[in-house]
């Protein structure tokens, strides 16, 4: 995963500045899901948009480190080998975007969208990787219905 809590140690200043709501929201900030979003894609903004920052990992390092974890997944394997990668949403996110050919922007929104336990798929072949299925629920809305399904 991305390194959250230092992007919004690097970040959150200069969010701040920008936005007055967020600069006063102070300790509140993490209590109040609109406002934390709001922040939260302020500084997504900012680091995928490559703005200098003290952080350990910059967002093309982080994507490329993504690109890498998807070919090591599947070297080697054979042609209808399956391959299981537990992971969190802003790698699922990422990954997707890589293959779709997305803009850091897109990748951001779709790690947006991923549910806890969710499904998505992956598929590699001599053309390279392509999405066959993404964020799928079906089997958490078959154990337990909408309780089952949540964010982050």
């Amino acid at each position: 995963e991305y390194p959250s809590d230092a992007l919004f140690t690097a970040y959150l200043p200069a969010v701040a500045a920008r936005h007055p709501e967020i600069a006063t929201a102070g300790d509140a900030l993490r209590g109040d899901r609109r406002l934390f979003q709001a922040a939260l894609a302020a500084v997504m903004e900012l680091w995928t948009a490559g703005t200098p920052a003290d952080v350990e990992e910059t967002w093309a390092a982080f994507r490329a480190r993504v690109r890498a974890g998807l070919e090591a997944a599947v070297a080697g394997r054979g042609k209808d080998e399956v391959v299981a990668v537990f992971t969190s949403g802003g790698v699922i996110g990422t990954a997707v975007g890589e293959v779709l050919g997305l803009p850091p922007e897109g990748s951001v929104a779709l790690s947006w969208r991923v549910m806890n336990a969710s499904v998505s798929e992956i598929h590699y072949g001599r053309s390279g990787f392509a999405l066959s299925g993404f964020n799928a629920v079906s089997h958490l809305r078959l154990a337990g219905g909408e309780a089952l399904l949540s964010y982050r």
